[in-house]
């Protein structure tokens, strides 16, 4: 028997983390508000010896969700949260990291995630967390145990996961809008005008639209300016450039309508963002 699978495919996922830790959570604790840049994956650990606390995390849009020991929460990037805990202590093991497939598209962007993630599932996210909190990487074995970890990982959240019902064709026909997407983001800085991006697929304006909206469930003109903001807080937040600048380099008109669309996506400024997107470490 031979599998006849197309193995370069393996080279388009891409997970990226960011950081880890296990934290133990005191009391009072809070994180204060905060967006990142990249996804969080939280679980709670059981430890007989303590006292089964449980934390908090509250978003911006007024939502609250309270997970005990043995349970696990996602939070996918750029969305506006805290953690706090004002009742028992308990230790939580942590990682950030960022889940994409080419063309640089996030993963859980697609899917509906779970609000709470109880059971075997959340008992071996605890797990692969803290293999990958506590392992070393400075050497090969430590970099393939922490590999294997995280594949083992990404494929137990994807199964608590579903794909939203608006991207159903979504894992069947993506692959072959990818040079549509390379040439989208190779002239991001320009007018992008649907007429020119039809002509590079060699189809209609209309065709190109129906089977855009199809695949990816928003319009060639959304789509354009999600990627277009996607490349915002990195530049916010990693250099010396001003929002005039910013708005110039990624293809808005100037810096008022660049923050008004960013606004209007994330829920807060680009200065906010900026303020309030720290490298903070812990849950």
């Amino acid at each position: 028997m031979s599998n006849q699978g197309n193995y370069n495919e393996l080279d388009s996922l891409s997970i990226k983390i960011i950081h880890s830790g296990i934290t133990y959570v005191d009391i009072p604790f809070d994180t204060s508000w905060r967006i990142l840049p990249y996804t969080v994956l939280t679980s709670i650990k059981k430890i007989p010896t303590e006292i089964a606390g449980s934390s908090v995390c509250e978003f911006a849009n007024g939502e609250t969700r309270v997970f005990a020991p043995g349970t696990s929460i996602i939070i996918p990037r750029n969305v506006k949260h805290r953690f706090t805990n004002t009742v028992d202590p308990h230790t939580s093991v942590w990682i950030h990291w960022d889940v994409t497939i080419d063309p640089n598209l996030d993963i859980f962007n697609f899917c509906e995630i779970p609000p709470i993630i109880r059971g075997e599932s959340s008992h071996k996210i605890m797990e692969c967390c803290s293999v990958i909190a506590e392992t070393n990487v400075n050497d090969l074995q430590g970099i393939i145990r922490v590999k294997s970890h995280l594949y083992f990982l990404l494929e137990i959240v994807l199964n608590e996961c579903r794909l939203l019902d608006k991207y159903y064709n979504f894992k069947s026909t993506y692959r072959t809008y990818i040079p549509v997407i390379n040439y989208i983001d190779a002239h991001l800085s320009q007018k992008l005008l649907l007429s020119d991006i039809a002509k590079f697929s060699n189809c209609s304006v209309s065709k190109m639209q129906r089977s855009f909206f199809s695949t990816f469930g928003i319009s060639i003109g959304d789509f354009i300016i999600k990627r277009r903001l996607n490349q915002v807080p990195r530049l916010i937040c990693s250099g010396n450039m001003t929002l005039k600048e910013i708005a110039e380099k990624i293809g808005f008109n100037d810096a008022f309508s660049l923050s008004k669309s960013f606004k209007k996506c994330f829920g807060v400024s680009p200065r906010e963002y900026k303020s309030i997107s720290l490298q903070k470490r812990g849950e």
